[in-house]
């Protein structure tokens, strides 16, 4: 047994991925061949990242809206909150390529940044559905695991 334990141990965490294309989003873009390998057998460390970036995004929300309940002009208040929010929405969108490009076997960090500089750019729904269908993709995963 203890050899078997320490061949694991060698081998590490193993990464179970799945094959995830832009080209499921839209076949439009199956000529640009943009495929992914999603890993699905997170550490227990990688799946709380992604719950802690969620956990931040909604506390920095509260708080801005907090913030901006003290503000008696509207206009101000309403530019506050736009620019909250934007700020917000930049500082996550950082969070989650770093995430990504662990989550996206064969992506490192500056080719998950570039896809996402082009696809923000011209086609910001692609890149929304990229991280919707990762995660979904993992749930998938993580739920037939359990009912077998």
């Amino acid at each position: 047994m203890a050899k078997k334990l320490a061949k694991l141990r060698e081998q590490g965490s193993i990464k179970v991925s799945r094959p995830m294309g832009l080209e499921e989003y839209d076949p439009a873009y199956k000529d640009a061949d943009i495929r992914f390998q999603v890993w699905v057998t997170l550490t227990r460390a990688h799946k709380e990242a992604v719950s802690e970036m969620g956990t931040w995004l909604n506390g920095e929300i509260a708080a801005a809206k907090e913030q901006a309940r003290e503000m008696p002009d509207e206009t101000e208040r309403a530019a506050f909150l736009e620019e909250a929010n934007t700020r917000t929405n930049a500082a996550y969108d950082v969070k989650m390529m770093d995430w990504l490009s662990d989550t996206w076997l064969d992506w490192d960090r500056d080719e998950v940044q570039e896809l996402y500089d082009l696809l923000t750019e011209n086609h910001p729904d692609a890149w929304e559905w990229l991280v919707q269908r990762t995660t979904e993709i993992i749930r998938e995963y993580r739920e037939r695991r359990s009912k077998n």
